[in-house]
């Protein structure tokens, strides 16, 4: 069962000047939903749950650095999801403390690639029949990408 919540807003102004015309209208959307009950396996951990999380939210590793040299390596809990580790590779955070990383360690790393907030306008303008409309929109998106800098839990705008 998922919870959605939200408003939607538009102002129209319009005008008209002999056999010109035009109109504005602005409008806003912000809809923010939540999982109460999700038929999920039983997970290990409380942080590896999806409910009580928005739908579509991204699951993955928690960034820690990078990896310095061996002996850094070797100090670090078993990075076993991948093969060799290397200086320069990233580091991921043990979350259940067991000095292994692997699967039991993932929790929430981004947002839903839904948007939860969006705004847009209309602008039209007519004259002697002739119709000249343009849309204007921009969901505000957070979400995480494959790059270091998204890694540590940045937000961007998606167009």
């Amino acid at each position: 069962m998922v919870v959605n919540r939200g408003f939607d807003f538009e102002i129209v102004h319009q005008k008209r000047f002999g056999k010109f015309n035009y109109s504005l209208k602005p409008n806003v959307t912000f809809a923010r939903n939540k999982i109460l009950e999700y038929d999920e396996q039983p997970r290990a951990y409380p942080w590896m749950r999806r409910t009580g999380h928005p739908v579509g939210t991204k699951f993955g590793l928690l960034y820690d650095g990078l990896f310095i040299d061996a002996a850094d390596i070797s100090k670090r809990p078993q990075q076993r999801f991948s093969g060799t580790v290397y200086p320069g590779d990233i580091k991921y955070k043990d979350l259940n403390n067991d000095n292994v990383v692997d699967a039991f360690d993932e929790t929430v790393i981004g947002y839903s690639r839904t948007p939860e907030l969006m705004y847009g306008a209309v602008i039209q303008a007519g004259w002697n029949g002739i119709d000249v409309t343009m849309l204007f929109g921009e969901p505000r998106v957070q979400m995480y990408a494959w790059t270091t800098k998204q890694l540590m839990n940045s937000s961007r705008k998606e167009k």
